[in-house]
């Protein structure tokens, strides 16, 4: 296993551990932001998932992180969605 691939595993064990709790960790990560987002690219298009499911996560990461400009919560979405389709 390369670096890259233990690193992601580590943080889903992070996750499966904590769950919730540690998302602001793995979006403000920069380490866990350039390997979620490159693993993003391999994933479906966030814009293909229901409208009403867009709607939800946006408004949970707005949630999640009110201080947040609109990009950086894009970008927190991405990584969310990616979290959550690697899991």
């Amino acid at each position: 296993m390369n670096p890259a691939e233990s690193t992601i595993e580590f943080y889903k064990e992070m996750f499966y551990t904590y769950g919730e709790e540690k998302l602001p960790f793995l979006v403000n990560s920069s380490l866990s932001k350039l390997l979620f987002l490159g693993r993003y690219k391999n994933l479906p298009p966030i814009e293909d998932i229901p409208p009403e499911e867009q709607k939800e996560m946006f408004l949970y990461a707005c949630n999640l992180f009110p201080h947040k400009s609109k990009e950086e919560i894009d970008e927190a979405i991405k990584m969310i969605y990616t979290i959550g389709n690697l899991l």
